[in-house]
């Protein structure tokens, strides 16, 4: 994406997904008032992102053949690394939320926890079903998949 169409996307988004959101959501918008929340701004950051991205991508669309050619793998050891430190800084994110220790931020690294391990166990799982062997680089996708 070039810098102009980037330039002309960040202020659209910023208005008509991402404050929609924030303001429905915080401060008593109308689905605060349906009960509706949001914890550590998974609805308003995250669905925001998501549809953002998803919009982005069928604007833009796929990346072109010499793109695909020749795509080299990264760092094993420093992916290892970066997905240790996420898991953990997401764990503290999440359990810092309450901003007290009680049943609520207990639960939230409870969850955290379980969601992450058992997503990187099921990625192995079917890196195994299809693939026939397990990945490192799998199961760190799959544990990125369940922090999210």
């Amino acid at each position: 994406m070039n810098i102009k169409a980037w330039m002309l996307f960040v202020p659209l988004w910023l208005t008509f997904s991402y404050t929609v959101g924030a303001f429905s959501v915080w401060g008593g918008g109308f689905l605060f008032h349906w009960g509706v929340m949001d914890y550590s701004g998974g609805y308003v950051i995250h669905l925001s992102s998501g549809i953002a991205g998803f919009t982005v991508a069928y604007w833009v669309g796929p990346r072109s053949t010499k793109d695909r050619e020749r795509f080299p793998l990264n760092n094993v050891l420093l992916m290892l690394a970066g997905a240790g430190l996420l898991w953990m800084g997401w764990v503290g994110f999440n359990g810092g939320d309450p901003y007290t220790e009680n049943i609520d931020s207990s639960m939230a690294v409870l969850d955290t926890n379980i969601c992450a391990a058992t997503s990187l166990l099921v990625w192995i799982c079917l890196d195994v079903i299809f693939f026939n062997k397990p990945s490192v680089i799998g199961a760190v996708r799959g544990m990125i998949a369940g922090l999210v």
